[in-house]
């Protein structure tokens, strides 16, 4: 090398990232059954439908019981066209409800009614009505039987609803079922609506109760008997239920009236309607998990 001079340097060469390697193919050991082969099959029907059920019904005031119970019964015949019912059971199964919700459609203008019970032609015009409503639960144990169990009231609502020329639909009242009933101090409410002694207990589960105040007043609103005419008061309910799939809920209505929204309050056999023929609309609302 001469004097002076330096030797040159080649350049560095990257290489660059390192190149992906093929992944190695691996499987899975085989799960052998008893049998010896691997026949195994998923678990079918893990859903269920989600529904939310629309019904309508009237509600005239009454001269003595101010209290309106919507209930119905949630068992329906789901397994009967695969069960024998000498050995295998019922074949019924039973919807959960998740919501309800309660509407009103406003009064078009002011309306007559008592404030005391059998009050003839004495009344009111009642230009706010106040309507309260709430979900009835046991005070104690339920047992099936012709004891009428005390009750109580939760998740109370109260609305006023202001006539309306318009006639528009105003919410009086939700409540998460879901929500409502997960302590597990408290459970639903069953009555027996049967219509006679002589006739078979239909125990049913009550939805809600409610009634109509004179929101200025805070008094019970009855019906006026006579020549007066009772106001129509309409109300929507909405259901929402959890049912297995291929199976549309439709179950037995019952419509009572009693004189108070708690204690212990018999139902007299003549307030009671079964299976009232009112509209019923089905919305799907999806398909969920089991629980």
């Amino acid at each position: 090398m001469a004097k002076g001079k330096t030797a040159k340097v080649p350049p560095r060469r990257f290489a660059g990232p390192p190149k992906p390697r093929k992944p190695t193919q691996s499987f899975p050991p085989v799960q052998l059954s008893s049998m010896g082969i691997g026949d195994n099959e998923p678990i079918r029907n893990e859903k269920e439908l989600h529904f939310a059920m629309f019904d309508w019904f009237d509600w005239s005031l009454s001269v003595t019981d101010p209290v309106y119970i919507y209930g119905f019964d949630l068992n329906q015949n789901f397994l009967g066209s695969v069960n024998d019912p000498g050995v295998l059971g019922t074949g019924v199964t039973k919807n959960r409800i998740k919501s309800v919700t309660l509407d009103m459609l406003s009064p078009s203008g002011p309306f007559s009614a008592a404030v005391a019970p059998n009050q003839g032609q004495s009344a009111i015009d009642v230009t706010l009505p106040l309507v309260v409503s709430g979900i009835p639960v046991p005070s104690q144990l339920m047992e099936a039987g012709p004891t009428v169990v005390e009750n109580s009231i939760i998740g109370q609502q109260s609305t006023a609803v202001h006539p309306d020329v318009r006639r528009s639909w105003i919410r009086v009242g939700h409540w998460n079922w879901e929500t409502e009933f997960s302590n597990t101090q408290l459970e639903p409410y069953y009555s027996n609506f049967k219509v006679a002694d002589e006739d078979p207990d239909k125990w049913g589960l009550e939805i809600l109760r409610l009634s109509l105040f004179d929101a200025s007043t805070g008094s019970a609103l009855y019906g006026v008997t006579g020549t007066l005419q009772n106001e129509r008061i309409q109300f929507r309910i909405k259901i929402e239920l959890a049912c297995p799939v291929g199976l549309t809920p439709k179950p037995t209505r019952y419509k009572a009236r009693v004189d108070k929204f708690g204690g212990v309050v018999p139902i007299a056999f003549s307030t009671i309607s079964t299976d009232i023929k009112s509209p019923v609309q089905y919305q799907l609302k999806g398909i969920q998990n089991l629980i």
